[in-house]
């Protein structure tokens, strides 16, 4: 999947389903001041990088797998 059909994914059909960074247990979401979010993060695993909501990489773990 190329990276304008997951950033249209992520936009406009997001499900909990999806592997991308916005629903990965090691992504974290970085907040402006007034506490909206930003459309980028970063991941923690296994070290710290920046990403944005619609990245994806190898070691993908879904939030709250049920």
């Amino acid at each position: 999947m190329n990276v304008s059909k997951r950033r249209e994914l992520c936009y406009w059909s997001l499900t909990p389903e999806l592997p991308l960074c916005v629903n990965c247990k090691h992504y974290y979401q970085h907040y402006r001041q007034d506490g909206k979010p930003f459309a980028s993060g970063h991941c923690c695993f296994p070290r710290l990088k920046l990403r944005k909501d619609y990245d994806t990489c190898e070691h993908f773990k879904q939030k709250n797998p049920e």
